[in-house]
C-alpha cells in the first residue's frame, strides 16, 4: 500500500532540490556573464590608456602619431562594439540583475564617450576620413529600433562609419553633459560628424547624403 504522506514528502523534497539547483545555476550564469563583460571592459580601458600614453610620448618626443593612431583607435572601436552587442543581448533578455547591468552600462557609456572624443580628435589632427555618428535612442521605441537597423546598414556600406549609441534616458552625469551639448530632447536623434543633428527617423538614402556633406 502506498504511503501518500511519504510520497508527497519525497516529491516536495525533489522539487525543492530542483528549484534550488536551477536558482544557483542562474546565479552562476549571471556571475559568469558579468565577469566576462568586466574583463572585456577592463581590457578596453587598459588598451585606451596604452594608446593615450603612446600618443603623449609621440607628441612630446616626436614621431608620426597619425600613422600609428588610426589602427589602434579602430581596434578600440571594434572592442567597444563587441561589448555593446553583449550588453544589448543581456538587456533584451534580462539575464543580469538591474544593479549590475546599470553598473556595466555606465562603464560602457563612458568608454563610448571617450572613444568618440578620440575619433573626433583624430579627424581634426590627422584628417582621417571617419564618419562619426552619435545615436541617441529610447529602449523599446519603434522609431529607435528602426533607426538602429538603418545605422547597421550604413556601417555595412561604409567601413569608415563609427556609431556611438546612447540610451537617452539612462542617468549618467557625463551622458547628461553630452545631451546638453547637442541639445538632445527626443529619440531617435543623430549627431553626424559633430556638426549635423537629425531629429526623428531618417532613411538610409538620406542618411548617406548627410554623411557626405
Amino acid at each position: 500500500m502506498v504511503n501518500y504522506k511519504k510520497f508527497l514528502a519525497i516529491s516536495l523534497g525533489i522539487s525543492i532540490i530542483v528549484f534550488t539547483a536551477g536558482l544557483l545555476l542562474g546565479i552562476s550564469l549571471d556571475e559568469t556573464k558579468v565577469n566576462d563583460l568586466l574583463v572585456n571592459i577592463n581590457q578596453n580601458e587598459l588598451n585606451t590608456e596604452s594608446y593615450l600614453v603612446e600618443k603623449e610620448f609621440l607628441t612630446t618626443f616626436g614621431g608620426d602619431k597619425c600613422s600609428l593612431s588610426g589602427p589602434r583607435v579602430d581596434a578600440l572601436s571594434e572592442e567597444i562594439g563587441s561589448i555593446g552587442i553583449s550588453l544589448a543581448s543581456y538587456e533584451s533578455t534580462n539575464v543580469i540583475n538591474t544593479n549590475e547591468f546599470n553598473y556595466l552600462k555606465k562603464r560602457y557609456s563612458l568608454l563610448e564617450i571617450k572613444a568618440y572624443s578620440l575619433f573626433t580628435s583624430l579627424k581634426r589632427e590627422c584628417n582621417y576620413n571617419y564618419t562619426t555618428i552619435i545615436f541617441f535612442y529610447d529602449i523599446n521605441q519603434d522609431a529607435s529600433l528602426r533607426q538602429g537597423k538603418v545605422l547597421d546598414a550604413l556601417v555595412n556600406l561604409n567601413q569608415n562609419a563609427h556609431i556611438f549609441s546612447f540610451d537617452r534616458q539612462f542617468e549618467e552625469p557625463t551622458l547628461e553633459t553630452l545631451k546638453i551639448h547637442y541639445n538632445v530632447t527626443i529619440s531617435p536623434t543623430l549627431v553626424i560628424n559633430n556638426k549635423i543633428k537629425n531629429e526623428g527617423l531618417i532613411n538610409l538614402e538620406d542618411l548617406m547624403q548627410l554623411t557626405n556633406e
